[in-house]
């Protein structure tokens, strides 16, 4: 018996991954863990048995069943870098959950080297054709709420589950703060409206109208938009003003670009982009630094605060 209480033996009937997966379901459900997560774990449970050809006992998946697995997550399934290794973290957790119980024993799983991915963002130009005020006489409502929902996406960098799911009532015009209840891990953080989004959205609110409990940003029937139609609706915002990139995430990426850019802190970032950790915002700042070097002087505070009159001229 080993003295280590951390040490379990692996039981001599051995459970399936399907039993496995049940039970660390159940485990997750437990600790009220976001509905995407549970379904992302489902996911990756439907991944696994479809690779290894339905449910099988745990000591099959070994280290060369792991180097295959993500092999044909690559080659047959054309999984880039970073959803292979999202799959991965996502078995990894699977599996010590079934280390900690003693079902299985240890496998080391380790994330593939991946490049970073490229940050697409809003050229200058694309902005201010999409942000360009839609004739109100001649407007319908969704072309008008995809106008303001284009300012939203600019002004917060929320992302598109979030702003789905955000009501009447998360807006609080005196302070000039909208509350983002539906954030990755289950965290809320309040976000300041800038003044120019404030004044659309109580611009917007007069002809949306509707009740607290009702969605802010609604379909024709007044119901909640689901991320899916939200997608398709900015898709086809953008390609009736002529802007071929459609991606809604690429607002959250210029959004923290320009911020970054215009000098603002890192790490206030962060809390506005919901992130958990600082090294997601500072990818940020290192993808983006070459712009960081556009006016460099005005904003220097050595330049800010020298008298370029008192240089000493060497002869």
């Amino acid at each position: 018996m080993s003295k280590n209480p951390k040490i379990r033996l692996v039981q001599e009937q051995e459970i399936t991954f399907q039993e496995l997966f049940e039970q660390f379901q159940i485990y997750n459900k437990a600790r009220n863990l976001a509905q995407a997560t549970l379904n992302f774990y489902q996911q990756t449970y439907k991944s696994i048995t479809k690779f290894m050809n339905g449910n099988f006992i745990l000591s099959l998946f070994d280290e060369q069943k792991l180097c295959e697995y993500i092999i044909h997550l690559r080659e047959d399934n054309g999984n880039g870098d970073i959803a292979i290794n999202s799959q991965l973290r996502a078995l990894r957790t699977m599996v010590n959950f079934g280390v900690e119980r003693g079902y299985m024993e240890p496998l080391t799983i380790k994330m593939i080297k991946a490049d970073d991915p490229v940050m697409e963002t809003y050229s200058e130009e694309e902005l201010k054709i999409l942000l360009r005020r839609p004739k109100m006489d001649t407007a319908n409502f969704a072309e008008y709420r995809n106008w303001v929902l284009t300012n939203f996406f600019l002004g917060t960098g929320a992302r598109t589950s979030t702003v789905c799911s955000i009501r009447i009532k998360d807006l609080d015009m005196s302070a000039g703060e909208v509350i983002f209840r539906h954030m990755k891990a289950r965290k809320q953080i309040v976000v300041p409206l800038s003044s120019t989004l404030k004044g659309i959205l109580i611009q917007y609110l007069k002809y949306r109208k509707g009740n607290p409990d009702d969605y802010l940003f609604c379909d024709q029937r007044g119901g909640m938009m689901s991320p899916n139609t939200l997608k398709f609706a900015i898709k086809r915002y953008n390609l009736r003003r002529g802007v071929m990139r459609t991606s809604i995430h690429a607002y959250r990426h210029t959004f923290a670009k320009l911020y970054i850019t215009n000098g603002g802190n890192p790490f206030i970032l962060q809390r506005l982009l919901g992130h958990a950790d600082i090294k997601m915002t500072m990818r940020y700042v290192h993808l983006f630094s070459k712009d960081l070097a556009k006016d460099y002087d005005t904003f220097n505070p050595l330049e800010a605060l020298t008298d370029k009159k008192q240089y000493i001229k060497l002869k």
